[in-house]
C-alpha cells in the first residue's frame, strides 16, 4: 500500500507534482465554462458547476488529481468508478483516456442526477460515462471493476459509513484491481471550540450532516481508515511526513469552526492512498 501525504509545494516541485493534470485534464477543465453556458439554457442545475469550476483549478485539486492519474495504467483500458464524482469532468478525463467509466454520487441536490445534464457532458466531452445516483453500497457485481477512484470524499462521511463502504468497494475491486483514493486530512486533532459561534457551528454541522467529520483530520482515525483496506500501511511515517503541517492545523480550526472555506483557504494536507486488492 502505497501512503502520501499531499501538501501545496512551490515553484518546479508543484509543477513536477502536477504534471499529469497538465497533461490529461487541464484542456477538459479550460472547456468548463463553456459547458455551463451550454447547460444554461436547457437545465437551472449549473450553481454546483460554478463552484467545481473554481476547486478543479485550485492548486490543491491538481496535486490530488494528478496522483491519481498517476497510478492508474495508461497501457491498458480499465473499468473505472469515480466515487463521489459530484458535477467535475473527472470521470471524463478518464473516460478521454479510452477507459470505461461509471461515476457515482448520492447526493439528493447532485446536478448530474438529471439525464439532460448528463447527455450535456457526455456530448460536450465525446464521452460514454454512465452516471450512478445511489451510495457506494449498493452497487452490486463483485470484481467488475479495475480501479476506483475517489477524490476528496470519504472525509465528508461518517467514520461507521466509512468502514462499511471501503469493504463493500473492495469487493467491487477485480483480484489485483486498484483502489486509488485521497483524503483530507490532519495529522493532528484539533482544538476545541472556544467561542459560542464556535459551538453553534458544530452543532449545526452535527445536526444537517453537513460537515466535515471533525474526527476524520485525527491520525488516529485515519488510521482506523486504513486498516480497512487490503496491505500494510504504514503509519508511523504520516507524521514524520507531515511535520511542517502548523499552517494546514491552522486553516482546520479555522474551517471546522466558521466554515471558511474559500480558495485562498485551500492550504490544507491530504492523505493520497494507493492500494491493491491480491492476487487469488
Amino acid at each position: 500500500m502505497l501512503l502520501k501525504i499531499l501538501d501545496t509545494p512551490a515553484g518546479e516541485k508543484f509543477v513536477a507534482q502536477t504534471a499529469s493534470y497538465r497533461q490529461y485534464m487541464k484542456e477538459n477543465v479550460e472547456k468548463y465554462p463553456e459547458l455551463i453556458r451550454h447547460i444554461e439554457e436547457t437545465s437551472a442545475h449549473t450553481s454546483e458547476m460554478k463552484s467545481y469550476n473554481v476547486h478543479m483549478r485550485s492548486g490543491f485539486r491538481q496535486l490530488e488529481y494528478s496522483f491519481v492519474l498517476d497510478h492508474i495504467p495508461k497501457n491498458r483500458h480499465q473499468r473505472i468508478l469515480d466515487m463521489g464524482s459530484g458535477v467535475t469532468i473527472f470521470p471524463q478525463t478518464l473516460a478521454r483516456l479510452g477507459h470505461i467509466v461509471d461515476a457515482m454520487d448520492p447526493s439528493p441536490n447532485w446536478g448530474l442526477r438529471d439525464p439532460r445534464v448528463q447527455a450535456c457532458f457526455n456530448t460536450f466531452y465525446g464521452t460514454d460515462v454512465r452516471y450512478l445516483h445511489q451510495y457506494a453500497e449498493e452497487i452490486t457485481g463483485k470484481g467488475m471493476y479495475d480501479i476506483i477512484t475517489s477524490v476528496s470524499v470519504f472525509e465528508h462521511l461518517y467514520r461507521k459509513q466509512v468502514s462499511a463502504t471501503i469493504r463493500h468497494l473492495i469487493t467491487l475491486l477485480k483480484p489485483g484491481g486498484r483502489f486509488i483514493f485521497t483524503v483530507d486530512y490532519a495529522p493532528f486533532p484539533t482544538r476545541k471550540p472556544r467561542r459560542l459561534r464556535e459551538h453553534i457551528y458544530r452543532l449545526r454541522n452535527h445536526l444537517t450532516r453537513l460537515t466535515y467529520d471533525e474526527a476524520f483530520t485525527q491520525a488516529e482515525v485515519v488510521s482506523h481508515l486504513l486498516q480497512n483496506l487490503p496491505g500494510k500501511a504504514d503509519l508511523g511515517g504520516l507524521r514524520e511526513q507531515s511535520r511542517h503541517a502548523t499552517p494546514y492545523q491552522d486553516f482546520w480550526s479555522s474551517h471546522m469552526f466558521e466554515g471558511c472555506l474559500q480558495e485562498g483557504n485551500l492550504q490544507y494536507l491530504a492523505l493520497a492512498v494507493c492500494c491493491t486488492v491480491p492476487e487469488e
